[in-house]
């Protein structure tokens, strides 16, 4: 079954990796500040 993909597709596939990409880092920085947090008390 071929589904013709609509010209937007390529950007917001970028578009949701770019945000996957975001929201891991914004994790990971939580989780480092919250670590620093705990060990600092």
């Amino acid at each position: 079954m071929l589904v013709e993909k609509p010209p937007h597709f390529a950007r917001s596939v970028r578009y949701t990796v770019a945000r996957d990409k975001i929201f891991c880092c914004c994790m990971l920085h939580t989780l480092h500040y919250t670590k620093s947090g705990l060990f600092n008390q």
